[in-house]
């Protein structure tokens, strides 16, 4: 999944602004298209905010057009997100446990919420903390998603701005270990 980072780069110096299939409002500059346009081929999907039951973020019609869906398309077969990225490339502690296989959506979504809409951690973390509570998710889960959130902060965040195929690379590196 982060290799595609370098194809929506490519994509994105190599297209007209205007003729782009991804223009959602949260769009202020060239970071924030080429990171929804690599949220959108790699998972096209959102989280509801627990305050409004609405989408946190949403993507124009070709969010459709993702890597889960072109691949279920040309098996024929239905699968999760999960089934379809698997989670090698991360450290155990970055999944918790076999049931937790969503973890590159969850990084997809947490790169957005933290990049784009500049989401506190904390509320990032007392998300997980609170399924964790509310017996909606085991502490393994809740525990492997919430170092997932931190490594993207420390680790992925502040150097994308500034050099996206090494903060690619950083982040790559790190889940791995």
């Amino acid at each position: 999944a982060l290799d595609i980072f370098a194809y929506v780069e490519e994509y994105y110096h190599s297209v007209p602004f205007s003729t782009l299939t991804e223009h959602a409002k949260e769009i202020t500059g060239e970071t924030e298209a080429v990171l929804m346009i690599w949220q959108a081929v790699v998972a096209g999907t959102s989280r509801i905010n627990p305050l409004t039951n609405k989408p946190m973020f949403s993507h124009s019609i070709f969010s459709r057009v993702n890597v889960n869906t072109m691949y279920q398309y040309d098996l024929g077969t239905n699968m999760s997100i999960g089934k379809v990225w698997g989670v090698s490339g991360f450290a155990p502690q970055f999944v918790g446990m076999p049931e937790n296989n969503n973890q590159i959506e969850h990084l997809s979504i947490s790169i957005i919420l933290q990049l784009i809409m500049h989401e506190s951690i904390v509320i990032l973390n007392a998300i997980e903390e609170e399924k964790f509570l509310l017996a909606n998710a085991p502490k393994a889960m809740a525990d492997a998603d919430m170092a997932l959130n931190q490594a993207i902060h420390k680790e992925f965040a502040p150097y994308f701005s500034d050099n996206r195929k090494m903060a690619v690379e950083r982040l790559r590196q790190f889940l791995k270990n």
